[in-house]
């Protein structure tokens, strides 16, 4: 099981500096019960290990995201009735999938997501700096929306 059951009652929204993970784990909002029931469902029919869970758990958003798309991915083969299997024998983790179609066709699939490669770690920082800094404004009686505009490679 992925998220431990029980009743939450934390409905403050998700920080920037909130892993997915946690808030997910934390939030009694309705939509985040509903992920949570639908991750641990499928989550007891996918062939897991210990690096799977410790990926969905994960408080790097990539590595949990990239965790929940494989999840989806095999949910939505079984769903549809495909003979689908993790990790190939001899595969070395990649790619993620096996699935057959009939006797002599065989199908792997990998599960990938795509990243900003414009913005560079150093970046994110000064972005996670600057909301944190807002997210921290006690009784903040406005509604900030911020945008980030690159104007010079140098800040």
């Amino acid at each position: 099981m992925i998220f431990e059951t029980g009743e939450r009652t934390d409905w403050d929204i998700k920080h920037y500096l909130d892993s997915n993970y946690s808030f997910l784990n934390k939030s009694a909002w309705p939509m985040c019960d509903f992920a949570r029931d639908f991750i641990n469902q499928w989550a007891a029919l996918f062939p897991a290990d210990t690096e799977f869970i410790a990926r969905v758990k994960s408080k790097d958003d990539n590595q949990h995201n990239a965790a929940l798309f494989e999840l989806l991915f095999y949910a939505v083969a079984v769903k549809h009735c495909l003979v689908i299997s993790r990790n190939p024998a001899g595969s070395k983790k990649t790619p993620d999938f096996s699935i057959t179609l009939n006797e002599k066709t065989t199908v792997l699939a990998e599960c990938t997501l795509a990243a900003s490669a414009m913005e560079t770690i150093q970046d994110r920082r000064k972005i996670a700096s600057v909301v944190q800094m807002i997210e921290d404004f006690r009784d903040c009686p406005y509604h900030i929306s911020i945008e980030f505009l690159p104007v010079s490679k140098n800040s």
